[in-house]
């Protein structure tokens, strides 16, 4: 299950980066997002070591990531706005990139 929760949201979120910048941007905004992302996986995994490490049972440390997505889940309307924001920007963004010659 751990593996579907990141492999959603990669997609959804790359597509959310690619809505948000002008055309001439999207090369770096999907890189610095993938930067980001794999980042982000690369130190949780690492945290969820560190603190089986420090003697935290295996339970401890997979609520705690647990937590994290749940704390994501309670933020969806936060994300629904923001995808509604950048959408709007999007559409002014193609507008631009439509008149630049």
């Amino acid at each position: 299950m751990f593996g579907v929760g990141p492999g959603l949201a990669s997609v959804a979120l790359t597509a959310l980066a690619a809505l948000s910048v002008p055309l001439s941007e999207k090369p770096h905004a999907l890189a610095t997002f993938s930067a980001g992302f794999d980042a982000g996986v690369m130190t949780g995994s690492i945290m969820l070591a560190v603190m089986v490490l420090i003697g935290l049972s295996l339970t401890i440390a997979f609520t705690v990531a647990a937590l994290v997505g749940v704390f994501s889940v309670l933020n969806y309307n936060v994300l629904r706005d923001m995808e509604s924001t950048v959408r709007s920007m999007a559409s002014t963004s193609l507008d631009m990139d439509k008149a630049a010659p």
